[in-house]
Order: structure tokens, then C-alpha cells, then sequence
């Protein structure tokens, strides 16, 4: 599904209204009606109480037309204008009909009248139609003050289009935000709010098809795709008949150190049950009977030690040499810190030719992102939110606040694919676009669980699939697994080896027919 900004929804509105000649009072009449019927599915039929918040905009329009329709269908409906009263447009044009109608709208012109009309009165579900996509400075005054009362009330909330305050273009809340528990939005859904911290403004989706024309749509320049299970399907990796092992994807992954000698074999694990042909792990040698213990598919490959269960740079040499034969390198999962472990992934990131997946300790081993753009291969970074920071050398916050910015930012300067891991992950791409993944829970806040995802991108990267296609189906791939795991044991019930076994129903339910030919 197409993700779009304030700015590239408003040139479909335009396209919609001057090339199809569908007029914008009949494009807000239907987004109107959108709002209304989702209202009713919210609080059900009856003598219930709606406020409705209204901007002097086409999003406070947009709010006028449901306030209309709720009122005819015999709800008592509350209408407020925060700001001027509409002069011209369509919204001028719908609040014209509801005083044509004798339907009162209070206008506010200061910021204790709010909280002195709505005093002591029950409602039941508060409308947020005051500020639309086409925000971009911060909220203040009235506005500022509509949106604190808004939240202060224990009451469902539903916006329109999206909750005000945010950021259509990357979810950045701007000064302060509706918290929705329900947003439908028109025409196609919005990049602000799919992903951190829009999406946790933004509550349950929904969006409304208001009779914009499927070739608009179509044409749309946008640089975010939110992967679905319809992508996916699309997407599915298709193995020819002839396929064997070694050419479904060999996978050298090297880590492990004492103390996280499950990391490795958990990624292990999910690039076998994501479709891998060969997965070696290169381990500690003092460790190797461990992992050949615990090991039953993979091939366990001893590598030289700088101190007993922890490698160093003397692996470097053996690592390249057993890589001749290895299609991607994975590096990190439990591999441990230290000085020699930075110069082994240094090495490594200098001398390898193959595409190379950074996750967890091979992330924090790097000496900085500049190494990383004169590779001779693509480079996958599978970083959280705190290893981030840690990378840009910046504080947690700057990148919380803006995520979806930072992500883009850095897989286009430094040439790499980068998986931002937190609500909604993000898979950011060298050429600007951005994957926004739709499946996880918060179930998956466990140990381990970036170690499976890690070899479930491996996995995939050996299908026939682009890479870049590959990362997104692993995330997806990986959180569905999370989604049925919770399904089963709840939320709290579930570990990373769970994530493991759900995989096969996740792939499953993406595709159940024959995926050979």
C-alpha cells in the first residue's frame, strides 16, 4: 500500500478535482460521510453525545459534513470551531449549511471557553477534525489548547484524516498531538501516520475511499510502501524445481561468544526456517563443541580466539578464506565487545566481498558509518532505536523523535539498507524509498527476537528475490511469526525460539499454493 504526504495527497485532490472534474464539495461530502459512519460503528445507534472539534480548514469541512449527517440520523451532536469562522471553500460551504439547517456552531476565539462550554457534559466519542496534513509549523494557542482538552477526556477519539499535531510527512508530533483511538483517513493512507510516533497517535486506520480516481492513485509519487500481506504475496520468493541447497542461499554467520551462544544459533535457526540452503556458523573455537552439541542442520566452523570464547582479528584471514564458497555473511549475534572484535568486523567490512548483514555487537563494533560506503557489496544494518543513537552519535531522543527522517537519511549517504527495528520497523533504502512493515506486536520485546529476525533476512536473501525485496519480506516475515506466536501464548507467554517455530504458518499464510516452477 501507497504511503503518501499532506503534499502529495493535495496534488491528488487537485488532479481529482481539474482532470476527472469531481468537484472538492463532493469529495468532502463523501469524506463526511466516511467520518460519520465510523462514528456510529463507535459508540452504536441511540441518544449518544458526540463533540465534534472543528478547524477553519477542509479538515474542520470535513468535520462540518459529519456533524450534519449525525445530527439527521438523531445523534446529539456538539459542534466547535476553533478559530474563523470559513469565508470561502468547501468548508466555508458546509458551514453555511449547517446554520442554513439551524445547527449551532460555537466559535471559540479564546482558550478558557472551550473548557467553560463543554463543562459537565457526558459525551461519548469526541471528534477531531482541527488541523489536517497540511500542518507543518508547531501548534499553539487555541489549537494547542483544543488538542490538551481532547486528551485530558476518557473518552474514544476519533480523527479525521489524521490526529492534529502530526506531521503528515515523517509522524513527528509538532508540539503536541491528538492521542486518536481511531483515524480514517482518505484516499490512501498517510507515511505520518504508519510510522513511530505517529502510529502510536494515530490508534486504529482506517482509510476511506472517497471516489478519487484508481489512475491518480496510480501516478502518485511517493517514497514509502507499507508491506502488507498483499505486498507480500506479491513479493512471494518462487523456487524453481530444480532447485538444491547450495543454491537456495549459503549463509556464513560468525559470533557467539561465552555467555551468547544462543544469539548465533537462533539466527541460524531462522535463515533455515526462512528458506536457506547451507548455514555455517563460524564460533569461538573453545566454544565449538558447545555448538555442535546444540546444533543439528547447521555446520559448525572453529575460528581463532583472541581470548578463550571471544573472537578476535586472527579470525580475519580464516573467516575470508572460508567465505569463497558463501553467498552472505551475517556478523554480529552474539559476537561479544572489545577492541579485537572491532578490528575482526572492520576487517571484515574492508575485505569481504560478499553483502554483509551488521546486526547487534557487529553494529556496535563499527569504528563509525564512513567505513561502511566504499564496500564492494550492499551492507543490511539491523540496528534499535539505542544502537541508532549509538551510531550517529547522538542522544536516543533525536532519533525517537523523528525516526523515519533518520532512517532515509542514512541508508541514502552511506549506501546501505538499513532496518530501524520499533513500532512499525522501517527498511530504509540507498535510493530514498522507504519500507514500512504492518506486522509485530509488542510481544516481540524479548531476547533474541532481533537474532531470528537477522537470520530470516538471510534466509530470504538467498531466494529469488532482490535484496532490498528480501529485507522487507524478512521483517514482515518475522513479526507475522511474532503475531501468530501471541495468538497462541499471549503476549507475555512468548520467547525468541517461538518466533522460530511460528515461521513456517507465517509463510503459510501468505502464500498456501505452489510456490515451485
Amino acid at each position: 500500500m501507497k504511503l503518501v504526504t499532506g503534499e502529495v495527497m493535495a496534488e491528488i485532490d487537485r488532479r481529482t478535482i481539474e482532470e476527472a472534474g469531481i468537484p472538492g464539495v463532493i469529495l468532502m461530502e463523501k469524506a463526511g460521510q466516511g467520518v460519520a459512519d465510523k462514528a456510529v460503528s463507535m459508540v452504536g445507534e441511540g441518544e449518544k453525545k458526540i463533540l465534534i472539534l472543528c478547524g477553519p480548514g477542509n479538515n474542520g469541512g470535513d468535520g462540518f459534513v459529519a456533524a450534519r449527517i449525525l445530527a439527521h440520523r438523531g445523534f446529539p451532536v456538539h459542534v466547535f470551531l476553533i478559530g474563523n469562522v470559513p469565508e470561502e471553500g468547501e468548508a466555508a460551504v458546509n458551514y453555511n449549511i449547517l446554520s442554513n439547517l439551524g445547527l449551532e456552531v460555537i466559535v471559540l476565539k479564546d482558550e478558557k471557553t472551550l473548557w467553560q462550554v463543554t463543562r459537565d457534559r457526558e459525551y461519548q466519542l469526541i471528534i477531531d477534525a482541527l488541523l489536517g496534513t497540511g500542518l507543518k509549523g508547531e501548534v499553539r494557542g487555541l489549537a494547542e489548547e483544543a488538542i490538551s482538552f481532547i486528551n485530558s477526556q476518557e473518552i474514544p477519539v476519533l480523527s479525521v484524516d489524521i490526529p492534529s499535531g502530526l506531521d503528515s510527512s515523517n509522524g513527528m508530533v509538532l508540539g503536541q498531538a491528538v492521542e486518536a483511538d481511531v483515524t480514517v483517513t482518505f484516499g490512501l493512507s498517510k507515511v505520518g501516520l504508519q510510522v513511530y510516533p505517529g502510529c502510536v497517535y494515530s490508534g486504529e486506520v482506517e482509510v476511506i475511499d472517497i471516489g478519487i480516481p484508481h489512475f491518480i492513485t496510480e501516478e502518485a509519487e511517493t517514497n514509502a510502501v507499507m508491506v502488507e500481506e498483499k505486498w507480500a504475496r506479491k513479493h512471494y520468493p518462487h523456487r524453481s524445481i530444480e532447485a538444491y541447497k547450495g543454491s537456495c542461499g549459503r549463509i556464513f554467520i560468525v559470533g557467539g561468544c561465552r555467555g551468547m551462544t544462543g544469539a548465533p544459533l537462533l539466527a541460524a535457526q531462522g535463515a533455515f526456517r526462512s528458506g536457506a540452503g547451507v548455514v555455517t556458523l563460524g564460533v569461538p573455537a573453545s566454544l565449538n563443541d558447545i555448538f555442535e552439541i546444540k546444533a543439528t542442520e547447521v555446520i559448525s566452523c572453529p575460528l581463532p580466539e583472541s581470548k578463550p570464547g571471544l573472537l578476535g582479528s586472527s579470525a580475519l584471514p580464516v573467516v575470508l578464506e572460508k567465505s569463497k564458497n558463501k553467498d552472505f555473511l551475517v556478523l554480529g549475534p552474539g559476537l561479544g565487545r572489545g577492541k579485537e572484535i572491532e578490528a575482526l568486523v572492520e576487517g571484515l567490512i574492508k575485505e569481504s566481498n560478499l553483502p554483509i548483514i551488521l546486526d547487534a555487537d557487529g553494529i556496535n563494533a563499527l569504528p563509525g558509518p564512513r567505513i561502511l560506503k566504499d564496500r564492494r557489496a550492499r551492507t543490511v544494518l539491523t540496528p534499535h532505536f539505542g544502537e541508532m543513537a549509538r551510531l550517529l552519535d547522538v542522544s536516543k531522543d533525536e532519533v525517537l523523535a523523528a525516526p523515519f527522517e533518520v532512517a532515509r537519511a542514512f541508508a541514502q549517504e552511506w549506501e546501505v539498507i538499513l532496518v530501524l527495528k520499533g513500532p512499525h520497523s522501517l527498511v530504509a533504502l540507498p535510493d530514498g524509498n522507504v519500507y514500512v512493515n504492518s506486522s509485530g506486536n509488542p510481544g516481540l520485546a524479548t531476547a533474541g527476537s532481533g537474532d531470528v529476525l537477522t537470520g530470516v533476512i538471510a534466509g530470504i536473501m538467498g531466494q529469488n528475490i532482490s535484496l532490498s525485496e528480501a529485507v522487507a519480506m524478512g521483517v514482515y516475515l518475522h513479526g507475522k511469526a511474532g503475531d501468530f506466536a501471541v495468538d497462541e501464548k499471549g503476549i507475555y507467554g512468548i520467547n525468541a525460539g517461538d518466533l522460530v517455530e511460528f515461521l513456517p504458518q507465517a509463510w503459510k499464510a501468505i502464500k498456501e499454493d505452489k510456490i515451485y516452477k
